[in-house]
């Protein structure tokens, strides 16, 4: 590598050394001393080999400006013979500050899990993939197959997938800049469930980033953000005048994706920078931070109760082959929801004796009183706290749903859903009418359903 410094002087303008009336291979060790190491004087090679001091100055100034370098690139079949030798060389012959910082060896790029090669003519010449794709999905296309340490493998149908994602992100982001947002308005449970979803997003690309994972990244920004953000307009339904804080919770969403998107999809970046009414460049503003004050725990709490409900309805229908004319929720009693945020802690402290927390709930007078139905539920929860992943059951402790309340605000998204009358109890209510008995079967974050 150090020898790329000098190749162009000795094997295309050995003019430049038109003073030194010898070839190349007559250069005195001296000045290959003063070239790569420093030592001697441009002064002292000028006498010796009558070159330039203003060239002897000039190579060693671009040598030092180049070495050591930051990242030597070539592939993995090169590691057992040139990258190894690249490493004895430089220990050899350069002291350590010379040394290179790092090496990478990439791997190959398949075509649809097939070697790329002219033999079975599936290669695609990078000028007719920008041509037929454009860059920007080329670049993502070709990122969102591969970590460091894995061969990419081009995927034409990815690529056009990508292709029309990155489109419809413009164009979206071109209709939220002719949008006019009126003044603020207190965020609603869903507007806080999508910037908490937003923030998470960040934080996890952030950490991706940092790390390299590219692919980690690209899923972060191109399909969860996208995914939250379908799910989020899904759950407002028709734009209505009741929705004016939809327009800029999106343009907050879209601004998120413009910056996230920057060092993958630079023109794709730019455009949704400027459509969205942004001054400048993207690529010159801020990547997005965390913001703790931004995650929401109750918010996703409360919009996973709403989507559990909606598949198991949906379930449920798939299964009877119903066409519903209503349909009622019945959320859990609340000494239920009492007796899980006390197993939710048990598990947390990694305290699961069944017979024990049992015990500790009967201890409860209003629980005892209940009898049998809170020894069983309490036999359940504890069951499921164990077994629930870590990361859930911290998000769960401690927090204070009010279950039937959330029903209650998605009462319209759900009679979008499924076209039918929608009733909204609670387990030990008579609000509604339960003809089946089905409200005993609610348990917090699963709310009983009866179709009718």
């Amino acid at each position: 590598m150090a020898y790329y410094i000098l190749a162009k002087y000795l094997a295309n303008d050995w003019v430049s050394f038109k003073r030194f009336e010898k070839s190349p291979e007559d250069l005195p060790d001296a000045f290959f001393d003063y070239i790569f190491l420093g030592e001697g004087s441009a002064e002292a090679i000028t006498r010796e080999t009558r070159i330039s001091k203003r060239i002897m100055e000039g190579i060693r100034k671009e040598f030092t400006y180049f070495y050591p370098v930051d990242m030597r690139h070539s592939a993995k079949d090169l590691v057992s013979n040139h990258l190894s030798m690249y490493i004895f060389h430089h220990t050899a012959l350069f002291p350590r500050n010379l040394w290179p910082k790092g090496i990478v060896a990439n791997g190959f790029v398949l075509m649809e899990r097939a070697k790329m090669s002219k033999s079975l003519e599936n290669i695609i010449p990078l000028r007719q993939a920008i041509a037929k794709f454009g860059a920007d999905p080329l670049r993502i296309g070709v990122l969102s197959t591969a970590e460091l340490n894995q061969d990419t493998d081009f995927s034409e149908s990815l690529v056009a997938t990508i292709q029309e994602r990155l489109v419809n992100l413009v164009a979206q982001s071109r209709k939220l800049g002719r949008r006019r947002v009126s003044g603020k308005s207190s965020p609603s449970t869903l507007d806080r469930w999508m910037l908490s979803r937003l923030n998470s997003a960040a934080q996890t690309a952030t950490t991706a980033m940092e790390k390299l994972r590219v692919r980690e990244v690209i899923n972060a920004i191109l399909y969860n953000i996208e995914n939250d953000t379908a799910w989020y307009q899904r759950r407002l339904g028709p734009r209505k005048k009741s929705h004016e804080g939809r327009d800029r919770v999106l343009k907050q969403v879209f601004d998120f994706k413009a910056r996230m998107i920057a060092p993958l999809a630079p023109h794709v970046a730019e455009e949704m920078w400027a459509s969205l009414g942004n001054k400048g460049m993207v690529a010159k503003a801020d990547w997005p931070e965390f913001e703790e004050s931004l995650h929401d725990s109750a918010a996703e709490a409360a919009e996973s109760i709403i989507r559990q409900t909606l598949d198991d309805t949906a379930e449920i229908l798939r299964a009877t082959g119903l066409t519903p004319k209503r349909i009622t929720y019945y959320s859990a009693a609340p000494w239920k929801w009492r007796i899980y945020q006390k197993a939710l802690d048990m598990a947390v402290k990694s305290q699961s004796d069944q017979g024990t927390f049992i015990r500790d709930v009967m201890s409860e007078p209003e629980l005892r009183s209940i009898g049998k139905p809170a020894a069983d539920f309490a036999s359940k929860a504890i069951r499921q706290a164990t077994q629930m992943k870590e990361e859930l059951r911290k998000s769960r402790v401690g927090l204070e749903l009010k279950e039937m309340k959330i029903l209650e605000d998605a009462i319209d998204f759900f009679s979008r859903e499924f076209k039918a009358e929608i009733q909204v109890g609670q387990e030990g209510e008579k609000r509604v009418s339960d003809p089946k008995d089905r409200a005993r079967s609610a348990e917090p974050y699963r709310p009983a359903i009866f179709i009718e």
